[in-house]
């Protein structure tokens, strides 16, 4: 999920940051994944980026934090 998110626009990317890896276990695995010099995945599948799922993932959770703040 990750890569999706980093796949879309740069302030909804930086919104999803804030809400959802500013702390706990997500901000520790995000600062791994950020400090690592590259990533193995060892799946016996190919990754494919799929734009529409990126722009999706982005949207929703664009919508999603602006109806968290407004509680």
């Amino acid at each position: 999920m990750l890569a999706a998110l980093t796949a879309g626009e740069r302030m909804t990317w930086a919104l999803a940051r804030q809400e959802y890896f500013f702390k706990g276990v997500n901000r520790h695995s995000l600062d791994a994944i950020e400090k690592a010099a590259f990533v193995v995945a060892l799946d016996d599948f190919p990754y494919e980026f799929d734009e529409v799922r990126a722009y999706l993932t982005c949207i929703i959770l664009r919508d999603h934090i602006k109806v968290s703040k407004m509680y």
